[in-house]
């Protein structure tokens, strides 16, 4: 036995993996493992090994096996488009603002230009957020082995309490395998695999809950820290981070690294342009990206759906 590695179609396979790069300005995105230059598709290995027994020292018999398997992530490109034309402020109150000639590009109200460039380059960010979980939350509900966990009847109404979401969570942190368990705490020095950093990802409604409910609990000092953003507010050790995309029955425990964003330029994220049309009087806005969501390894997470 030796190393065998999965028969696929040949794609963009490149050994550059930049972590943690900031996807957009906050949010729990920005800490997921970034392939760059992805122009469509790419292959993403995933390593895996077992060691085989004997007890003979003087036979060499090499059953032992290293596998390379390997997971599509595909991109998507989009794209968006705004028409500022000088009409509209031409006839309005806004006029007062155009100060110099007709047929110049100075005509137009600078001040709202300036506003619209900074608030749909925001926009765009927020919309990435929302592609990464819709996608993220469609391969997961397909996948099988996806640790998945069920709440009793009621759970969703405790899930958002702060008098029971710690008792949610609870059962979330009991339905991790004996792999992420050994790999993040590293009981004892023992480690499994690779160490690796699980997250809660929490809707906005259950993170708010566990605010409340953690710092409760904690120290001044604790809840000064907590309240300043230099400490890190956590459940049994595992850092908490929202998603305000998530619905409000729904928790993810998974090491943030093993989600995936693969994209075209990681500089191109947040792309946006302005050119003045002067034949038609008008700026156009634009903005596009090229970029995708996946995960690695199914059995590193935990999804937990709460019943009403």
């Amino acid at each position: 036995m030796a190393v065998t590695i999965a028969s696929l179609e040949y794609g963009n396979r490149t050994p550059s993996e930049f972590i943690a790069q900031t996807i957009i300005e906050s949010g729990v995105h920005g800490n997921y493992s970034i392939y760059d230059g992805v122009k469509d598709k790419q292959q993403i290995p995933v390593f895996a090994a077992a060691l085989t027994w004997g007890t003979d020292l003087c036979t060499f018999d090499p059953q032992s096996v290293a596998s390379i398997d390997e997971k599509e992530f595909v991109t998507k490109n989009y794209k968006w488009a705004f028409k500022n034309c000088k009409t509209a402020l031409q006839r309005s109150y806004r006029s007062l603002m155009l100060k110099q000639g007709q047929n110049n590009s100075e005509t137009m109200d600078s001040d709202f230009k300036d506003w619209v460039f900074d608030y749909f380059s925001k926009l765009a960010g927020q919309h990435v957020g929302s592609l990464a979980h819709d996608e993220l939350a469609a391969q997961i509900t397909a996948d099988a082995n996806v640790n998945k966990e069920a709440g009793a009847a009621g759970s969703a109404a405790k899930l958002i309490d702060e008098a029971t979401v710690l008792d949610e969570l609870k059962i979330v942190f009991k339905a991790m395998t004996e792999e992420m368990y050994l790999s993040n705490f590293n009981v004892n020095g023992v480690s499994r695999d690779q160490s690796i950093g699980l997250a809660f990802i929490l809707p906005y409604e259950v993170y708010v809950a566990a605010h409340v409910a953690l710092t409760s609990a904690a120290s001044l000092q604790e809840r000064i820290q907590i309240e300043a953003g230099t400490l890190p507010l956590k459940y049994m050790g595992i850092p908490l981070y929202v998603d305000v995309n998530q619905a409000a029955d729904r928790v993810l425990l998974a090491p943030l690294n093993n989600f995936v964003t693969v994209v075209d330029d990681i500089a191109d994220i947040k792309a946006i342009q302005t050119k003045y049309m002067e034949e038609l009087s008008s700026d156009y806005l634009w903005g596009q990206f090229t970029i995708g969501f996946g995960y690695k390894k199914s059995e590193l997470i935990v999804e937990y759906t709460a019943s009403a």
